[in-house]
């Protein structure tokens, strides 16, 4: 006897067309469509009760590594200079 699974529930989400193209491409690699990724997706937020990744920008930088670097050029650009790495890292911080 085949369990039945009740997948009631109808997500409908907008998205880039080139995103989902490519990431369906990417999900077909690994198995999987993009139903069972969401589903994924939503299974471990219920779990751990947070996203299961971490953002990322464009350049690979979480956002807060990327303000930190945009405000480094900034004052690079600027002529900020330091005396010594713990200087700058404690005016990073």
């Amino acid at each position: 006897m085949a369990a039945i699974i009740n997948k009631g529930a109808i997500i409908q989400v907008r998205v880039n067309a080139q995103i989902k193209k490519n990431a369906q491409k990417a999900l077909k690699g690994m198995g999987l469509d993009i139903s069972t990724a969401v589903n994924m997706l939503l299974h471990q937020v219920v779990i751990t009760q947070r996203m299961p990744f971490e953002s990322r920008t464009i350049n690979g930088f979480t956002p807060a590594q990327e303000r930190m670097y945009i405000a480094a050029a900034k004052d690079l650009k600027n002529g900020k200079l330091y005396s010594s790495v713990d200087e700058m890292m404690d005016d990073i911080k």
